[in-house]
């Protein structure tokens, strides 16, 4: 299995519609996580034009075949040695082994490629998998913020985890 990360072609937006469908990714993703055609489109066309100044984000292709997206958000400010990353899998290649990969992979181009010290995530509280997945390649575990998300009207917990460069 040949796991690679590439930047994402406009004509990719199908890959992101199909994800879409997927109301267990959706459970975890925020709400502006794009539902309809157009709006992956949209998002999928934004992608490709990024220039990789404030995100820099991915498709993960597996064997040549585009199964999620990964993608680290730069802070400004007094935060801007700071990155916050987001992902996801198709449901088809969740539980293998890929995202750990992945992360550990973007991680290391982070740092490499970027002037930043410090790299975080904030899955739900709920989301055991996501926070598996940051705990196997090494993040810790830094705190739980109560009810700080509203999601489909109701509060949800979620937390944080950090990979600081050393």
């Amino acid at each position: 299995m040949k796991i690679s990360l590439e930047k994402w072609k406009k004509e990719d937006y199908h890959v992101f519609f199909n994800a879409s469908k997927d109301n267990a990714l959706r459970e975890n993703m925020s709400d502006t996580f794009p539902k309809t055609l157009e709006e992956c489109k949209e998002i999928v066309h934004f992608f490709s034009t990024s220039t990789d100044t404030t995100e820099y984000i991915r498709a993960i292709k597996v064997d040549n075949q585009i199964v999620g997206c990964i993608a680290a958000f730069f802070e400004e400010d007094m935060y801007c040695k700071n990155a916050e990353i987001s992902y996801w899998l198709s449901a088809e290649y969740r539980g293998k082994g890929i995202m750990s990969q992945v992360i550990e992979t973007f991680t290391q181009a982070l740092f490499s490629e970027f002037d930043i010290h410090r790299i975080w995530a904030r899955p739900f509280e709920r989301n055991k998998a996501s926070q598996g997945v940051l705990k196997k390649v090494g993040f810790s575990y830094e705190g739980l913020l109560k009810q700080n998300v509203l999601k489909d009207g109701l509060f949800l917990d979620s937390v944080i985890y950090a990979f600081i460069k050393q």
